[in-house]
C-alpha cells in the first residue's frame, strides 16, 4: 500500500513559463508548449504517468504523452493561453 501512495505522490504535471513538465518517479519530461499540436480524450490502458483512466493524450511533433490532470478543463485552458494553435478533441 505504501508503494502505491509513494507512486501517487511522485506524479505531477506543471506548466512553467512556456513548458509543460511531466514528472513521476522514473521520468521527468520538459515539453515546449509550442510543440503541442493536439489534445484528445483517451481511456487507454497504456502505461503512462497518469493515475486515472480518464486521461488525455498530448500530441507533439513525433511523440505523445498520456496524462490525467485533476482539473482537465483548466489544465487545457492554461495550455491554450500559451499556444492557441492546439487542436482539442474531447
Amino acid at each position: 500500500m505504501s508503494i502505491l501512495v509513494f507512486l501517487y505522490l511522485s506524479i505531477f504535471y506543471e506548466i512553467k513559463d512556456d513548458e509543460l513538465i511531466i514528472s513521476n518517479l522514473f521520468l521527468k519530461s520538459h515539453i515546449p508548449i509550442s510543440s503541442i499540436k493536439k489534445i484528445t480524450k483517451t481511456r487507454t490502458f497504456m502505461s503512462a504517468p497518469a493515475l486515472s483512466l480518464d486521461r488525455i493524450k498530448i500530441e507533439c511533433h513525433k511523440i505523445s504523452y498520456v496524462i490525467s490532470p485533476v482539473n482537465r478543463a483548466q489544465f487545457i485552458s492554461q495550455l491554450q493561453k500559451i499556444n492557441s494553435q492546439i487542436k482539442i478533441n474531447l
